[in-house]
């Protein structure tokens, strides 16, 4: 299977995985020290559970707005 065919088969588990690391973190977790990496790390893992180990290595944040 592609990557592609994977994360679409199994796009609702990312999108849950992903909201759940993100709903669980506070602006001062994002903007503390080592906040983004904490949170890039958070985030490549919970892809990577829902998708199998090792799909996704890294992560870059292109932009990245709190509210």
């Amino acid at each position: 299977h592609s990557l592609r065919s994977r994360v679409a088969s199994k796009k609702s588990q990312v999108h849950d995985a992903l909201i759940t690391v993100l709903g669980n973190q506070t602006i001062e977790d994002i903007e503390g020290t080592g906040g983004r990496n904490k949170l890039r790390v958070g985030l490549i893992s919970a892809i990577n559970t829902a998708l199998g180990q090792g799909v996704v290595e890294e992560l870059y944040f292109l932009d990245l707005i709190i509210q």
